[in-house]
């Protein structure tokens, strides 16, 4: 929905500029698919950076990256608190 694509829109700026304005030369239909496919990488790999987040839970880590595509990309309102820091920890909560 419209909400969605907006935020999507301005966290993309946030978490990265270079790839924000690569993205936004692409055709409308195109650009939005390819802003969601690098912020659900971007969101991956903010979780796999965190080396606070999961201290001592590691294996809780990896079932995360695991099955993201089965929880996070299908469960309305899925939010991960207290991963990552600033537009990032934004991005996954």
């Amino acid at each position: 929905d419209n909400e969605n694509i907006v935020f999507c829109d301005d966290i993309l700026d946030k978490v990265s500029r270079s790839f924000a304005a690569v993205i936004r030369q692409l055709p409308r239909g195109l650009c939005v698919d390819i802003m969601v496919f690098y912020l659900v990488l971007r969101a991956l790999d903010t979780i796999e950076d965190d080396m606070d987040a999961f201290k001592g839970r590691e294996n809780d880590k990896i079932n995360h990256l695991n099955t993201f595509y089965k929880t996070a990309l299908v469960t309305d309102g899925w939010n991960m608190q207290g991963v990552g820091k600033g537009d990032e920890k934004r991005l996954l909560e």
